[in-house]
């Protein structure tokens, strides 16, 4: 959990994973990324969409967003969430790709199918991992918003093209 919130708020603080990087045993001048957590989010998360779905999309801010993606690349290369509908739809803002060295390789070899509504603020610090995350999307609808890292409002044009994604239509 990121120091600035802990010094702000009280807990509980909840996160999908906690990023860090490490020194590669073979190389320890490189360093790569690992989410201590994700294994367990990722299995926590198929575990619920057995349980309680069937789910037409996921809906990710943040980590949120970089594990919504991360499940819809899974299932479509089919390495996991195979007992579940596939996904229709995702709606991201403010998300990035896994960093971490489990996953990252996924990218490389395959796209993102799922039709996707990512929105990107122009003042995000983590901006360049959201645009990153628009090129790994075959079907995406870019949503530019002057702000920060957060769940932007969505103007009325772009509301059409949220509700299109939602009943299975066309966004592009």
């Amino acid at each position: 959990m990121p120091v600035l919130i802990q010094d702000y708020f009280d807990g509980p603080f909840y996160e999908w994973w906690d990023a860090n990087q490490v020194q590669k045993k073979e190389a320890p001048e490189e360093k790569h990324w690992v989410y201590n957590g994700m294994d367990k989010s990722v299995n926590y998360l198929e575990q619920y969409m057995k349980n309680h779905g069937p789910f037409d999309g996921l809906l990710g801010f943040s980590q949120g967003s970089t594990l919504s993606s991360l499940v819809a690349l899974l299932q479509s290369t089919g390495q996991a969430f195979q007992e579940v509908p596939q996904l229709k739809f995702l709606i991201l803002a403010a998300g990035s790709l896994c960093r971490d060295e489990k996953y990252a390789s996924l990218y490389s070899s395959a796209r993102i199918a799922c039709p996707t509504f990512l929105a990107i603020g122009d003042k995000d610090p983590l901006r360049e991992g959201s645009t990153k995350l628009a090129d790994a999307l075959s079907t995406v609808h870019v949503f530019r918003h002057p702000e920060g890292h957060k769940v932007p409002k969505i103007a009325e044009d772009d509301l059409e093209i949220l509700e299109n994604l939602i009943s299975g239509r066309s966004i592009c």
